[in-house]
């Protein structure tokens, strides 16, 4: 059963893909566990198998989180740095490793205004996104000169099922929320669109948002001292702006 849910959507996934003008040939759908880092590698290599060389490297593995930052268990920590922060830096060592005699490589990273700024309601998730903004700015400096790029991509709130499947308060217990039609927020499409964008352009990183987001973006960035004054101060509208309604996290009951 479970087989034949996964070739359904792998079939899905190469169709949508032939259907936006990719040739049959240049496509691999290949399923992966980013957890398990005994599998990175030969994933890798089937990859360079099938294509010969990898140029560009999108990073794009995640989960969101709703939950108080008190009553958190710490093994909701552990799983969440576990897929959005080692999952990700242990693909991009063995990419590099195979790929850094290239001299021009370019690695994008999908990281999240969350990076910027904590988020209120999603402790583990914001921490997260920091720790892998520290990692690639690190490479950045790094390798300045060796000609590889990175790119990192910030979005704000974007229309995806990613609270059906957000992370909670306790471990193995998805938040399981719908958004809203009424929400606030960039669709998949667009965001995906500004995201190769900034890729092409090789952006250092791209805050991929709109008002209020972008400009509190803006302000952080060059007058962080009264940015986090007005955070503090109005805790209620930054969680509602997170989720473009009343902080829902809130109203769950114990």
């Amino acid at each position: 059963m479970i087989s034949a849910r996964r070739e359904n959507l792998l079939n899905e996934v190469r169709d949508l893909c032939v259907c936006n003008g990719c040739s049959e040939e240049n496509i691999l759908v290949l399923p992966l566990d980013v957890c398990d880092s005994m599998a990175l590698e030969p994933a890798f290599q089937k990859v360079l198998q099938t294509f010969g060389s990898i140029d560009v490297l999108l990073l794009n593995a995640g989960r969101s989180q709703r939950a108080r930052w008190e009553h958190t268990d710490i093994q909701v920590d552990k799983d969440m740095f576990e897929l959005n922060v080692f999952s990700v830096i242990n693909l991009t060592r063995i990419f590099l490793k195979n790929m850094l005699e290239k001299k021009n490589i370019h690695i994008a990273v999908m990281s999240s205004v969350a990076g910027k700024l904590g988020a209120p309601f999603s402790g583990s998730y914001s921490g997260s996104k920091h720790a892998i903004q520290g990692y690639f700015e690190s490479l950045r400096n790094e390798k300045v000169g060796s000609g590889v790029n990175i790119t990192m991509l910030c979005p704000g709130p974007v229309v995806s099922g990613a609270l059906q499947v957000a992370a909670t308060e306790k471990p193995d217990t998805p938040y399981g929320e719908s958004m809203s039609a009424a929400d606030k927020r960039m669709t998949a499409e667009r965001c995906a669109t500004l995201s190769l964008v900034a890729i092409a352009n090789s952006l250092a990183e791209s805050w991929i948002c709109f008002k209020p987001v972008l400009p509190f973006m803006y302000a952080l960035q060059y007058m962080p001292a009264i940015s986090k004054w007005a955070s503090q101060k109005f805790k209620g509208p930054m969680a509602k702006i997170r989720d473009s309604r009343k902080a829902m996290v809130t109203e769950k009951k114990e």
